[in-house]
């Protein structure tokens, strides 16, 4: 007997001995249908996004403090993902806030770019943060996150120094306020010796990523960059960074297994 079944979009054609065998087949197929259905319901989607506002922090550590100047600057949606820039070069605690912009996406991903000039007579140690709160968003890792440092000897001097203060590393992307995944360029510190030809105002650059890293898994409910380095006087820095986290793979590996099963089901019943 030839039946043809019609499910979810999948027609499976198959010759059965009995009833019997092509109600077992389709009893089959609806629990995979329905296994594909509650898979695709666990992943978040585009339409989580709601814009929140960002919390967007600078702190000169020794001076007055962190510095909220999100409201110093423009944020504007563009589709599901709030892009915001700070309008003018900011001076803080001595230094200069050259230019600063960051992207944020609910589904979640954060960008955190900015460039410094330490406009005092001595090194500085900046914290550059930035912080989204998004939906609970099941997680387990990080994927095409990364930093990038381009370090100029602006005062021509000969001396650069862009470095880890201590141990903290360069970057930490977080999650609900816990640094998830640390990067530090391998290159770190960069002097003027760092600069592709060494001279007296030369540009040193370096920078670290990954296409993914397993975390462990949680619910996220904010995440974030933090940017955390020593930077000598009279000299500028400018940094690149990006940070996503994804549902954990075993999500995505349950849908793949739902069609894998459904696949060698045809199969089985074609033969």
């Amino acid at each position: 007997m030839r039946n043809a079944w019609h499910v979810n979009c999948f027609t499976v054609e198959s010759e059965f001995q009995s009833p019997w065998e092509g109600i077992l087949v389709l009893t089959r197929i609806v629990r995979i249908s329905l296994l594909l259905i509650i898979s695709a319901l666990l992943v978040p989607g585009a339409s989580l996004a709601t814009h929140e506002i960002p919390l967007i922090m600078f702190e000169v550590v020794g001076g007055s403090g962190p510095v909220n100047v999100q409201s110093l600057g423009t944020g504007v949606a563009v589709g599901d993902v709030t892009v915001w820039e700070l309008d003018s070069p900011l001076a803080i605690d001595g230094i200069m806030l050259d230019n600063w912009d960051a992207q944020f996406k609910e589904d979640p991903y954060v960008t955190n770019n900015l460039n410094v000039t330490n406009t005092t007579g001595s090194t500085q140690t900046f914290i550059a943060t930035v912080l989204l709160t998004i939906p609970a968003f099941s997680y387990g890792s990080a994927i095409n996150s990364s930093v990038g440092v381009t370090a100029t000897d602006s005062n021509g001097n000969n001396i650069l120094l862009f470095a880890n203060n201590g141990s903290t590393p360069l970057f930490q992307g977080t999650v609900n306020g816990t640094a998830m995944l640390p990067l530090d360029p391998s290159g770190l510190p960069l002097t003027t010796a760092s600069c592709t030809v060494p001279f007296p105002g030369c540009t040193a650059t370096d920078s670290a990523g990954t296409a993914f890293q397993a975390l462990a898994p949680g619910v996220a409910t904010q995440i974030g960059i933090t940017l955390t380095f020593d930077l000598s006087p009279g000299d500028s820095a400018g940094l690149t960074s990006r940070f996503e986290i994804i549902p954990e793979p075993g999500t995505a590996m349950l849908l793949g297994l739902g069609l894998l099963v459904l696949s060698g089901a045809r199969r089985r019943n074609s033969a």
